[in-house]
């Protein structure tokens, strides 16, 4: 829908060893929707799915949410908008959802069910394995800061989106607490 597998090809979200599999853009899809549900709230997403999926034209305030630009007060495609006598700048979905599903897929996949058994890997060519609680968490941080900021563009405009959010997102650190 807005994430796809070229968009883990980039630092600082790059996932190696994804060409010839299906997985990781499967794993993007199940994601994306689950988490936009948590994100947005369920009356929301639906009202977001559909005014994107119309046969007619998009309302810009769908576009706005999706891209985070905001056509009416910004002509050259900014993401900036005010809110609270502050400007911020939302960058829309993609740049949301991308270091969520990272650091989830992170997560998920650095251990790997073998038919021995669940195997961490082993580091090669004289480099070191560690855990990846710090990538996991920076990239959930990173996500949390664009979540935050969606938050207020959404408050910003009360007359496009009746919103109560369902979830809150916090900060995490590496020792979970």
């Amino acid at each position: 829908m807005f994430v796809d597998q070229t968009d883990f090809n980039v630092t600082p979200y790059i996932i190696p060893n994804q060409v010839d599999s299906r997985d990781l853009q499967d794993y993007i899809d199940a994601k994306e929707t689950f988490y936009l549900k948590k994100i947005l709230g369920i009356d929301l997403y639906r009202e977001f799915i559909e005014g994107l999926e119309t046969s007619g034209v998009i309302e810009s305030k769908w576009l706005n949410l999706q891209w985070g630009t905001n056509e009416e007060e910004n002509p050259d495609g900014s993401g900036d908008f005010e809110y609270c006598g502050i400007t911020y700048e939302y960058l829309g979905m993609k740049e949301m959802l991308k270091p969520l599903i990272y650091s989830d897929w992170v997560r998920d996949n650095y251990r790997k069910l073998t038919s021995a058994g669940v195997v961490t890997p082993t580091a090669q060519n004289n480099s070191t394995a560690v855990l990846p609680d710090v990538e996991v968490v920076h990239s959930w941080n990173d996500f949390v800061n664009h979540w935050i900021t969606m938050h207020d563009f959404i408050l910003s405009k009360p007359d496009d989106y009746t919103w109560n959010p369902s979830k809150y997102f916090s900060y995490k650190n590496t020792l979970d607490i």
